[in-house]
């Protein structure tokens, strides 16, 4: 695969040489025919090399935003790392994380401030692939698996619990977004359980 910032360099000077080779051309015409019909030649060849001059901008606003994509991309992996390192590697901390959904009350003061700053810190780590998606910062096969990661949170983490004393601390399109996800979670929470019912009356 060629190296983009190569592949960059060999594309301009590629399109520099039509556009000088076009330049010559119209030289040409202008010096050995008429001036009508160099007139004429010049503004067809003029329009070729603007063509040729957009089409390498886009090209290259193009390669910007995958790149961009791809740097975005690389930084959230960076920020969810430490979290992610930090349940796998602490044993104390893993606990509170299994706890925290389903013993919340029975945590103390201290625990149940805690538990709440690691949901909050994941909202908040959410919220900016949610508005990079949204800015098209992202590209969509990478945030459909963040995207998932949300929900299995949203469902895990039981967020529905905390959520009223959480969202006013987060911008409005998230908010909705995470509303939207809690709805679900407990449509798909109800149906299960009510097949389960069924089932057990059989």
């Amino acid at each position: 695969m060629f190296d983009n910032k190569v592949l960059s360099r060999g594309l301009g000077a590629l399109i520099g040489l039509v556009i000088a080779a076009i330049v010559a051309g119209v030289l040409y015409v202008i010096k050995y025919s008429d001036l009508e019909r160099a007139a004429s030649v010049s503004s067809i060849l003029l329009s070729l090399i603007v063509g040729i001059s957009v089409f390498f901008i886009w090209w290259q606003l193009k390669q910007q935003t995958r790149l961009t994509r791809v740097a975005n991309t690389q930084e959230l992996v960076g920020l969810s790392s430490p979290f992610s390192m930090q349940l796998i590697q602490d044993r104390e901390s893993a606990e509170l994380w299994m706890r925290g959904a389903f013993e919340y009350d029975r945590l103390d003061r201290v625990d149940k401030y805690r538990y709440q700053m690691m949901l909050y810190w994941w909202l908040i780590f959410h919220e900016n692939v949610f508005y990079q998606r949204q800015n098209n910062l992202l590209d969509k096969h990478i945030y459909a698996s963040w995207a998932y990661d949300l929900k299995n949170f949203v469902e895990k983490q039981r967020l529905v619990m905390h959520w009223p004393e959480l969202r006013p601390s987060f911008q409005k399109e998230f908010r909705r977004h995470i509303d939207q996800l809690i709805e679900n979670s407990m449509s798909t929470s109800q149906s299960s359980e009510a097949a389960r019912e069924s089932l057990l009356v059989r």
